[in-house]
């Protein structure tokens, strides 16, 4: 059974890592670690975004259950586990517009904080590219929430690029507020 790691804020002390970190597909035991990084990961989400996300619960949910088409990898240092990646492998809908092909998107990814900017994440999302392109998916998705400066940098530096943009509408203003905030910032950026 792996080990369930330590909780730790994100810019905590990094300690040294001298046992080698290996990517496994996940394994019966690996669930409460999983479990306690999501755990951490939603907390995370919560605290940056509060009007989306609710504060979870601990225990609330479980590890993501792996499938062939939604392979769970886990980032191991020892029997520690340090990170989880949960792939999503289908092909395209049957749609006139879409071009037919296999599709991998990743559906999350978390490193534990005391284990971060130690190549963890690089390796999972190295492991995942492998999975894809064996599927036949010519390339790998996912989505960053806006804010999230440190994983935009992360995942531009391992050549992600934009491929789409989801907008927001906030429904409970007044559309007269909005058109005058979005002026406000035009004016104050120079732009208009």
């Amino acid at each position: 059974m792996a080990k369930v790691i330590r909780r730790e804020g994100a810019r905590g002390p990094r300690a040294k890592h001298t046992k080698e970190l290996s990517v496994r597909l996940a394994e019966a035991g690996d669930e409460a670690a999983i479990a306690h990084l999501r755990w951490l990961s939603d907390a995370q989400h919560a605290e940056a975004l509060p009007g989306y996300f609710r504060t979870p619960a601990a225990g609330v949910r479980p590890a993501p259950r792996p499938t062939p088409s939604q392979p769970v990898l886990v980032a191991t240092r020892g029997e520690e586990v340090v990170g989880y990646l949960v792939l999503l492998l289908a092909g395209t809908p049957r749609d006139p517009a879409t071009v037919p092909g296999a599709r991998a998107r990743v559906d999350a990814l978390v490193v534990a904080p005391s284990a971060r900017r130690a190549g963890i994440g690089k390796k999972l999302i190295e492991e995942a590219s492998r999975r894809a392109l064996a599927f036949g998916a010519r390339d790998l998705v996912l989505t960053v929430w806006s804010g999230n400066d440190g994983a935009e940098a992360f995942y531009g530096a391992l050549g992600f690029a934009p491929l789409a943009r989801v907008l927001r509408l906030d429904l409970e203003r007044p559309l007269a507020a909005r058109g005058k905030a979005r002026v406000a910032r035009r004016t104050k950026r120079g732009d208009g």
